[in-house]
């Protein structure tokens, strides 16, 4: 073998010795380390839009951590989180902390994010010298959606305003944009958009939104979903076609792409990163284009008539839900009372954005019900709240509510709250499993039921996620749950389809266990239900109930429609009867509205007593329990 070697050539061994030498010579090349638990668990819950577990777990780590490869991304994320909770000077902080580790780091999210948070606290021209940073890094991709920012931002300014605009920004072609501000002061002959044309470039790039069409379901052999109900007629009030302000939502919406974590000592000489986070390319999609039109303070009496104005979907998938909401407002202002102007959202957020820009603009409209989608809600709630205009959301969208905004509608947080308060408090239950669909709504949910439950010192022992479209019931892990980590309720926030699987399960094999859920299950009870119990769940609304308000509501309703109500119908009532009550107490402007209704004292409505104070809407939700195959309401209910 030595000798062989000997006779190796001396140019090849030559080159054996340069290769090794070469390869001596490059760094290796490692993978980034695993994430530390506290950054794990703090993604999970970022990622099911649970902001403060997300805080407390990203402040545990940083609270050890100067500096290292998730340090710049962890700190990032802590004032995402922050400002989804509308911390705004608590987000700048945490901003101002990651440019002292990082002082030669230069991220235009960062950026994005610091203007965001700079507006939300009426200080627009530091918003506005934000993103003017943000625009020399950002690639042209990023440049549009900033540029759409800084026009809905120069738009709401004066002259003066304007002027010092421009010398706040050092670059060159975003002061070219506030200066197409300036020109688009000369109104032309006939309404039409600025000639730069952002606004119609990003609603043609909306995607279409998926059908959530109900499907019948069965789950494990069990139950098959409710027959189709016919679509009622209703009198739609045809939307004009205006011109319409922009105006961006801010960060919202699905976790942003993390960048690779470079290593701690070349993070601050790494290239920028150019990529603005998903949220921030989500609220842009839906900025319209710009209008003359101005929107009157909040104090303008109006001329004519006050009017409320209501946007419900009452066309594409979700058109059966904005129908039956409707149907609770005609019941109050009638098919065709001139004080209701009624305005189809159709089946995306930029619909519901333009239209709610339209009505903002009309002086005489003090006051606006919906929408109900959830992402219709997030685009116009703050949009609300910033000219004043009293909304009453009827979406179950939580965190929305603030200022001129009250939430009518039920929230996962509150429906949650409700049936925890009285499993926990009441029959001292500790232990849960988790069953839920994997989709949005399942997610949000799950979110909302773990942090009650850790919030109130229970414990989750076991989630298991399953398609919404083929649902399997997980027997085998439901009884290790049972045997092995001691369970006592399952938690399945699902529609009365997918829980009669598992009620039939659980009669049959657990019947220690209870099942706890969320809206729609009266059907568990009565004829058929084979004399079930030890099922609990929260509700918007019981037409079996009691109370004064709801029974009144119901008799009319059937004597009106031959029907029987549901949470839809009954929300939308009492928010049509939050609505006439201010206009009736005379108020004719919007500043005027709320001080009515604070004034007046509770409301008896279809959903029980409503009263409005100066922290928002205060209402009780309804606790309802299946108990030998009869749905019985719980007095111990909460809001």
């Amino acid at each position: 073998m030595v000798a062989h070697a000997r006779r190796l050539p001396r140019f090849a061994m030559g080159l054996v010795a340069l290769l090794v030498l070469q390869t001596g010579c490059y760094p290796k090349v490692t993978a980034p380390p695993e994430p530390p638990y506290s950054v794990r668990r703090g993604d999970e819950a970022f990622r099911y839009q649970d902001y403060k577990g997300a805080l407390a777990n990203y402040h545990n780590y940083l609270d050890e951590t100067q500096k290292d490869a998730y340090t710049a991304r962890v700190l990032y994320k802590a004032a995402l989180a922050e400002y989804r909770l509308g911390r705004y000077s608590d987000t700048l902080a945490t901003l101002d902390q990651l440019q002292q580790r990082y002082p030669k780091g230069h991220w235009v999210q960062v950026d994005a994010l610091r203007g965001d948070a700079e507006r939300e606290l009426d200080r627009p021209m530091a918003a506005l010298k934000a993103w003017d940073e943000g625009w020399d890094i950002a690639s042209d991709n990023d440049r549009r959606k900033l540029r759409q920012r800084i026009t809905s931002l120069a738009r709401g300014f004066d002259d003066v305003q304007l002027a010092q605009a421009q010398r706040v920004v050092g670059n060159e072609q975003v002061r070219i944009l506030l200066e197409q501000q300036v020109t688009s002061r000369q109104p032309p002959n006939i309404d039409e958009p600025l000639p730069e044309g952002e606004g119609l470039a990003a609603e043609e790039e909306v995607a279409a939104q998926p059908s959530k069409t109900p499907t019948t379901r069965t789950w494990y052999g069990y139950g098959q979903g409710p027959p189709p109900q016919p679509m009622p007629r209703v009198a739609v009030q045809p939307a004009p076609q205006p011109a319409i302000a922009s105006h961006a939502t801010g960060p919202s919406g699905a976790e942003p792409p993390a960048p690779e974590p470079p290593a701690a000592e070349a993070l601050a000489a790494a290239p920028p990163v150019r990529t603005l986070p998903a949220e921030i390319e989500e609220s842009d999609r839906t900025a319209p284009v710009a209008s003359f039109a101005p929107v009157p303070a909040a104090d303008t009496k109006v001329h004519g008539k006050p009017k409320v104005a209501c946007l419900l979907p009452l066309s594409g998938p979700s058109q059966e839900l904005g129908a039956r909401s409707l149907r609770g407002l005609q019941m109050l202002f009638g098919e065709h009372n001139d004080r209701l102007m009624v305005l189809d959202t159709g089946s995306d957020a930029a619909t519901a954005l333009r239209l709610f820009n339209q009505i903002l603009r009309d002086p005489d409209v003090v006051l606006a019900i919906g929408p109900l989608r959830g992402d219709d809600a997030e685009a116009v709630a703050s949009l609300a709240r910033q000219a004043q205009l009293p909304l009453l959301l009827l979406s179950q969208h939580d965190g929305l509510a603030g200022g001129s905004v009250l939430q009518v509608g039920m929230t996962r947080s509150r429906l949650v709250a409700t049936v925890l308060q009285y499993a926990m408090d009441k029959v001292h239950m500790r232990r849960f499993g988790i069953l839920y669909p994997e989709d949005e709504n399942g997610k949000q949910y799950l979110a909302a039921f773990r942090s009650e439950v850790e919030r109130r010192g229970g414990t989750i022992v076991g989630t298991d996620a399953y398609s919404p479209r083929t649902p399997m019931l997980p027997a085998v892990t439901l009884k290790r749950w049972r045997n092995s980590e001691h369970l006592q309720g399952i938690f399945l926030p699902d529609d009365v389809t997918a829980a009669e699987g598992v009620v039939h399960f659980l009669q049959r094999d657990m019947p220690d266990i209870t099942l706890l859920g969320v809206h729609g299950w009266e059907a568990l009870g009565g004829e058929g239900s084979d004399g079930a119990s030890g099922i609990l769940f929260s509700n918007g609304f019981f037409s079996g109930s009691t109370r004064p308000g709801t029974k009144q509501f119901v008799a009319k309703y059937q004597a009106t429609y031959g029907d029987t109500p549901g949470s839809l119908e009954a929300q939308a009532y009492d928010a049509g009867l939050l609505a006439q009550d201010a206009l009736d107490a005379g108020a004719r402007s919007r500043a005027a509205v709320l001080p009515a209704l604070e004034g007046h004292g509770p409301i008896e409505g279809a959903t029980g007593q409503l009263n409005v104070t100066r922290t928002g809407l205060d209402s009780q939700l309804f606790l309802l329990q299946v108990y030998d195959g009869k749905v019985e309401e719980v007095s111990d209910a909460t809001s």
